[in-house]
């Protein structure tokens, strides 16, 4: 073959390889388009329910936290009272009538001897004394604001993870209990020294443990209890004698709890993070503010990646009333909210912040 030819082949040879990379790389872009495409249309698919949004909440002011991680204990004679999750004896106070961002805060501590305080701990503050349980040591501790004295009993002999005080001599304590081979969630009522005064065995479901795990509190104004379950959209309400009035169905669609589980050691654990439907809920006013994890069809993607969903029930039936929007701040999540009169008391990873209580109405109403 002469050059001219095998010049003309080359180059036709090079015209086919920069035909098949940009034949590649077509179909790469191609499929990416798609897998874009399906991801988007997989996130805004219809999740079967929609909400009934209230006016927007409105913030009156904000503080910064010290380092740690907060919950709120109560309000009482205008002051907000916090406390650390891993230290409960420590509190820390807060003006609440105040117009500044930069309000000041005072300390106090209630506890000299703080051993035994790993696990679950809970505390109440009320007018004139405070109530520290300690899940780890089955310890109740009483503290006298007024004669600054502290007393303490043995209220169980087992660890108990979770609990809810009645009054200062009465508390709702859950145990793990094994019932026919199976572990099973079980409330227990104690009094201040340690004597049982009823129990509960939450209906098994699932697997009878990790599929009820939840999140319980009590309603002194109404003498009811509230289990929310974590992995479905179901609360239970009983009274304090844990005789069940209802269960009720929470405005999604999740009837049933996707827990995975794998042994491991001899041990059941879960196999993966479940998905969360609610994450907590506090108690106002006969009714049931639950913190929702999940979106409605009614708010776009973006929208609900920036706030944080509060729907509201009817403490005496558990119907659906309404629904509000706390705002993230500062891209912080709500770590606890609280509310008091028509105030709502919203705890993030570094802020306190108050905001006004919406009309528990839509705004269609």
């Amino acid at each position: 073959m002469g050059p001219v030819i095998l010049s003309s082949i080359k180059k036709v040879n090079m015209l086919q390889k920069l035909g098949y990379l940009l034949l590649s790389l077509a179909i790469s872009f191609l499929v990416f388009f798609v897998i874009l495409k399906h991801s988007e249309r997989k996130s805004n698919l219809s999740n079967g329910f929609a909400r009934k949004f209230t006016e927007p909440v409105v913030m009156i002011w904000n503080v910064s936290l010290k380092e740690g991680i907060y919950g709120i204990a109560n309000v009482l004679n205008d002051t907000i009272i916090l406390t650390k999750f891993d230290r409960p004896y420590d509190l820390v106070k807060f003006p609440f009538k105040t117009k500044s961002n930069s309000a000041k805060y005072s300390q106090i501590s209630l506890l000299k001897n703080r051993e035994g305080f790993g696990g679950n701990n809970t505390i109440e503050i009320f007018k004139n004394d405070a109530i520290i349980l300690s899940g780890l040591s089955g310890m109740a501790y009483k503290f006298d604001f007024a004669g600054n004295t502290l007393l303490s009993s043995k209220i169980d002999s087992s660890f108990f993870y979770q609990t809810a005080i009645v009054n200062c001599n009465s508390y709702i304590l859950a145990e793990k209990l094994v019932v026919e081979n199976s572990n099973r969630r079980s409330l227990k009522k104690v009094t201040w020294s340690g004597k049982n005064t009823g129990n509960y065995l939450v209906p098994k479901y699932g697997d009878g443990y990790f599929s009820n795990d939840g999140f319980f509190k009590y309603d002194r104004v109404n003498n009811k209890l509230i289990y929310m379950f974590y992995y479905r959209g179901e609360f239970m309400c009983l009274d304090s004698n844990f005789k069940l009035s209802y269960t009720a169905k929470t405005i999604d669609t999740v009837r049933a709890s996707k827990v995975y589980l794998k042994a491991v050691k001899n041990q059941l654990t879960y196999a993966v993070p479940p998905k969360v439907v609610n994450k907590r809920f506090v108690l106002h006013d006969g009714k049931i503010f639950i913190h929702s994890a999940l979106r409605s069809d009614n708010q776009s993607l973006h929208d609900f990646k920036k706030s944080q969903l509060i729907d509201v029930y009817d403490i005496n039936v558990g119907k659906y009333i309404c629904s509000f929007i706390l705002p993230r701040f500062e891209n912080q999540k709500v770590l606890d909210f609280y509310i008091h009169d028509n105030h709502i008391l919203t705890v993030y990873h570094k802020h306190l912040a108050v905001f006004s209580l919406p009309l528990l109405e839509t705004k269609n109403d």
